[in-house]
């Protein structure tokens, strides 16, 4: 250890009292100093340190010697043994970067063999820099050197010569060992007895996962060197127990406490389960908040966090108080809210907090709701990669109680049997959208009878400022409703939402929109007890301006598309086997549109009560058609009449029909005085035509041709 740790840098000086005297200055071993972190931190969590030697399976800072020396056992020799910096740091491999060229401030290396993101690499710069640094690597991008809190590096850092160890995100390349005057006399140590051993090409750094880079220890020091904190902190460090039995919520806060104030960090739940209780604020077990806190596992089914019998508290709580909490996020954690001996919480609750993530989770018997973002600005919050089962309440619900247009999103969720409390069940949705949030790559099943699968809605407050999930999105998506007598596939009461690539199976109405200017594309709703596709109107909201585009309504009971709202527009849809109507226009609906599209094996393929109604080229309800009468005679004069089926599915206006007179027999010598329409029925178009002028060539005919465009607008 002596060369590692040089008694020119062994000494560090603090001061304890507020006046420099003799007995408040105290001198503190850097070497020891270091070593209790990296135990702390759960890096060396076997070592013992003293003046008797530990078990042989644990590492000894032997006190017997100042500064002391750490030693291992050696079972071959038989002894304790001084620890050596290959065998102490043997853990992840640093792969080494060839500077090519560039300047100080704008590196060039070529291509390692197998450069990839969350590996750590060494450089030895040929330039000092004076500010700001890149380093780009040759065929594959440029990246910025950043410290772990996003700080760029500063001037004469990247020294002429001295080796430098990052970590490549994949976005850009973070200082692990600060570039100080301390990491260079460490780094320049290594170097030396890298040398001495086998002139290797690579480093060896510990990590707290082998084989796992994502947790690699992270040490921050002040400008003059000082170890300030460490960025992961190791839960069992701080006293958890994790065997699912002892309570472990004060030793988890204090590790969370720890982190928050060093500004943030990691606090790391290695793989257990761990028993939490209602902790020192009323109503959370878990409580974040400050910035930049991240709560990681090792997976679901691996960390567990499990909330005690009769808590009646949110599990975990995410709030940023008066002020906005920014940065920080859950992932690789279960979270198990033992609902069945609760009578109130959360999984996770949410509350002033924006880029926010939560991911690769595992929420299950949640009281009340699995994930709820819930009081003040929640914007740019991410929940990605989940499965949330068995709550009594929504499976994600998402509040906006400031009125901030920033989006949140949700990707890649499934919610299986939400709304199993029955306290206000005509609420549970299995994602409900009270502000901006937009969706992609969910499924949803489990609804109760009256739950609804995704639900965009107004906010909480005033709804006609703005308030609400308006301009939201989903995308992708499978809900099945099973038999929800009652039950909403999608149920869209904002404004300007977009819904597209879904399948809708069961409950009582597929997808049901209620506000204004939303659009439908490419969904299909299959099986419900009513409508697959509707727009309502129901005071204060109006579902007008819907646009369907591509849809398809399949097997439902009632009918495939409603429309009661005023401007819907269907185009190119599908409503094949519905029993009852295909396509419904209301009396209520004014200036309802029918493009294209297909109509097929429905109970009626088309009613139309509506006013201004507009149905083109729909393939199984014809509104269009070329006719022509039988012979009329043109050798005699006076009206000339006949009566033509039309095979039309609506019965068409009279200034639908256009006629046109069609000389049947080569003559000229004839007078047409007028051609009209006397009646138009379900069946048949009767039209007339007013010989003045006879023909004089005996037999001669005519015949009068019509053109019918019903419901074209």
């Amino acid at each position: 250890m002596a060369t590692e740790f040089d008694n020119s840098l062994h000494w560090g000086f603090f001061l304890t009292g507020t006046t420099l005297t003799s007995e408040t200055g105290k001198y503190v071993r850097v070497s020891e100093l270091v070593l209790s972190a990296l135990r702390a931190a759960g890096v060396f969590s076997n070592m013992v340190d003293g003046t008797v030697a530990p078990a042989t399976d644990k590492l000894w800072l032997d006190k017997n010697f100042d500064p002391a020396v750490l030693k291992e056992w050696d079972a071959t020799g038989a002894s304790w043994v001084p620890m050596t910096y290959g065998r102490l740091f043997g853990r992840a491999a640093v792969d080494k970067l060839t500077v090519t060229g560039g300047t100080g401030n704008a590196v060039v290396v070529s291509q390692p063999i197998g450069f990839q993101a969350n590996r750590l690499y060494l450089v030895t710069p040929t330039a000092d820099n004076s500010g700001a640094t890149t380093i780009n690597v040759a065929g594959v991008g440029t990246y910025a050197v950043k410290y772990g809190d996003g700080s760029d590096v500063g001037a004469t850092e990247f020294t002429t010569g001295r080796q430098a160890v990052l970590f490549f995100t994949g976005a850009r390349f973070e200082v692990v060992f600060p570039l100080n005057e301390l990491s260079s006399a460490v780094l320049a140590a290594q170097a030396a007895q890298a040398a001495a051993e086998a002139a290797a090409t690579s480093l060896n750094l510990p990590a707290i996962q082998p084989g796992d880079a994502s947790k690699t220890l992270v040490i921050k020091q002040d400008a003059s060197g000082y170890l300030l904190s460490r960025t992961w902190f190791n839960v069992l460090a701080f006293g958890a127990i994790g065997n699912g039995v002892a309570d472990d919520t004060v030793a988890i806060q204090a590790a969370i406490d720890a982190a928050a104030a060093i500004g943030g960090g990691t606090v790391y739940f290695p793989a257990s389960s761990y028993l939490v209780s209602e902790g020192s604020t009323a109503t959370v077990a878990i409580m974040v908040s400050t910035n930049d806190i991240y709560l990681a596992g090792d997976g679901a089914g691996a960390s567990i966090i499990r909330l005690a019998n009769n808590q009646n508290c949110n599990i975990i709580s995410v709030d940023g108080g008066a002020s906005l909490l920014t940065g920080g996020g859950i992932r690789g954690l279960e979270i198990d809210g033992n609902r069945t001996n609760q009578n109130a919480g959360h999984g996770i609750r949410l509350d002033w907090a924006s880029n926010f993530v939560i991911q690769d989770f595992y929420v299950h018997d949640a009281y009340h709701y699995g994930i709820g973002a819930q009081g003040g600005e929640i914007s740019g919050v991410t929940i990605t990669r989940g499965l949330i089962k068995d709550t009594g309440g929504d499976g994600i619900d998402f509040k906006n109680l400031e009125d901030i247009n920033r989006a949140n999103f949700i990707s890649d969720v499934t919610v299986v049997n939400f709304g199993l409390d029955t306290v206000g069940s005509p609420t549970q949705a299995g994602i409900d959208c009270r502000g901006p949030v937009h969706i992609s790559n969910i499924a949803i099943s489990g609804a109760p009878a009256d739950g609804t699968g995704v639900r965009f809605r107004q906010g909480e407050l005033l709804d006609s400022m703005g308030f609400g999930a308006h301009r939201s999105s989903l995308k992708g998506f499978d809900i099945r409703m099973g038999a929800a007598a009652t039950g909403l596939g999608v149920n869209v009461f904002a404004r300007d939402v977009v819904v597209s690539d879904g399948y809708v199976s069961g409950g009582h109405r597929g997808v049901q929109v209620g506000e204004l200017r939303c659009r439908v594309s490419q969904v299909t709703c299959e099986g419900t007890a009513s409508e697959g596709f509707h727009t309502i109107e129901s005071a204060p909201y109006e579902g007008d301006g819907a646009i369907f585009t591509a849809c398809v309504a399949l097997n439902n009971t009632l009918r495939g598309f409603r429309a009661t709202a005023d401007g819907t527009q269907f185009i190119g849809c599908q409503a094949i086997g519905n029993v009852g109507h295909g396509f419904l226009i209301d009396g209520a609906a004014d200036g309802t549109k029918i493009i294209g599209g297909r109509a097929n094996g429905n109970g009626a393929n088309v009613g139309n009560s509506g006013t201004n109604t507009i149905i083109r080229n729909l393939e199984g309800f014809k509104t269009s058609a070329n006719l022509i009468s039988g012979s009329l005679t043109l050798d005699s004069t006076g009206s000339k009449t006949a009566v033509i089926p039309h095979g039309l599915g609506v019965t068409p206006a009279l200034q639908d029909v256009a006629l046109t007179f069609l000389r049947e027999t080569a003559v000229a010598d004839h007078g047409i005085a007028f051609l009209q329409v006397d009646g138009v029925d379900a069946t048949n178009v009767n039209v007339r035509a007013r010989v003045s002028t006879a023909s004089a060539t005996v037999g001669a005919t005519f015949k009068i041709g019509v053109r019918i465009d019903a419901l074209a607008g």
